[in-house]
């Protein structure tokens, strides 16, 4: 076992020392992880060699790559080349693309849109095979069933099962415990401003009708509306999961189905935050509203709500359950007004793709 330590230990001062020095912290308190958890990273390192090779092959300086990405996709065939090995080492989701080598042109279109510095200035080969496996991750979250089998075990395998955090965790710190959770490292292994634009770049474009704001019960405004500017996606998300599961409920049961298809401490902790609301003289809106992810997910999954409604769609209880307590912790931090980590942009754009997909919204048009 004394073998295992040392090659865990120099795993970690060669990708988390030196290519990650931001989570230098969080690398040291990881080489407690169990021996078994070693293959992970093995594999993860072969990979990102296999990539780093092909660009030393070429002959390229990293640093001036990284200081002008632009002028590396001047370079055609080189451009081809880079997309073309990273296509060899990360396959796309369930083949998918294989064919004529479509996937290594999908690469290289996703990547010759990007016009920043996006890749670390250490490690361009382990940022491009991130790319890679978000472009990847994208694809199979974009899925007709974005709940099967091999849609849940990707998934899994990629951002891990979640990890929540003190509600005054740092970026930094949310990401530390993403990776901790099994957050694959190179899917974040990009600069904090440009991740926006790489994510957005390997597919998860939310192009999406906004939902029409629930009408008030009680106090009405017709001044009130959603404040979207940094959480539109989980906002129209929630929403949509509510409106859903209130249609499909409600088609089975009528107006009582709050009444017969809730949990009674569910119904009461809902009741009591519609209470607050009319204390205070604010707009009171159906029960349904004040639901978070973990009671709609609480609903759901109950056993004749499951069988009668929601089956069908999601097919998994256990991996909707997971895919909404992943979800959990990037809500709360929103709903704090704190700034999201790169693993909580890819855990929201992944997870909410996933169920507007399953819900049926068109996110492309």
């Amino acid at each position: 076992m004394a073998g295992f330590g040392g090659l865990k230990q120099e795993l970690w001062e060669s990708v988390a020392l030196r290519g990650f020095p931001d989570w230098t912290g969080a690398a040291a308190a990881k080489l407690a992880i169990p021996d078994l958890d070693l293959a992970r990273y093995a594999f993860f390192m072969g990979d990102a060699f296999r990539v780093q090779q092909t660009l030393k092959a070429m002959g390229l300086m990293e640093s001036s790559i990284t200081a002008n990405v632009v002028g590396l996709h001047a370079g055609k065939g080189l451009f081809d080349e880079l997309t073309e090995s990273l296509a060899h080492t990360i396959d796309p989701f369930a083949g998918t693309l294989k064919a004529a080598g479509l996937w290594e042109a999908s690469l290289s279109s996703r990547m010759a849109s990007i016009h920043s510095a996006w890749t670390r200035p250490d490690d361009l080969g382990v940022s491009m095979l991130g790319f890679a496996r978000i472009a990847r991750l994208s694809d199979a979250v974009h899925d007709a069933l974005p709940f099967s089998r091999e849609v849940a075990k990707l998934v899994t395998d990629e951002i891990g099962n979640g990890a929540d955090t003190a509600e005054d965790a740092t970026p930094s710190e949310r990401d530390a415990a993403a990776i901790e959770a099994g957050l694959q490292l190179d899917l974040i292994a990009f600069p904090e401003a440009a991740y926006g634009e790489v994510v957005f770049a390997a597919g998860f474009r939310f192009r999406i009708r906004p939902t029409p704001v629930p009408a008030a019960l009680e106090a009405p405004d017709a001044g009130a509306a959603y404040s979207a500017h940094y959480s539109a996606t989980l906002i129209d998300l929630e929403r949509r999961l509510r409106q859903f599961v209130e249609d499909k409920l409600s088609a089975i049961e009528g107006p009582p189905w709050v009444k017969r298809r809730v949990s009674e401490s569910l119904r009461k902790r809902w009741s009591e935050r519609q209470q607050e609301e009319r204390e205070t003289g604010r707009q009171v809106y159906s029960p349904i509203q004040y639901a978070d992810f973990m009671d709609l997910a609480d609903v759901i999954v109950q056993g004749n709500n499951w069988k009668q409604a929601f089956e069908p769609i999601f097919g998994s209880k256990d991996d909707l359950l997971v895919s909404l307590r992943r979800l959990h912790p990037v809500r709360k931090a929103i709903a704090h007004g704190r700034p999201l980590g790169r693993s909580d942009v890819l855990t929201l754009v992944s997870e909410a793709t996933r169920i507007l997909r399953a819900l049926g919204v068109n996110l492309l048009q």
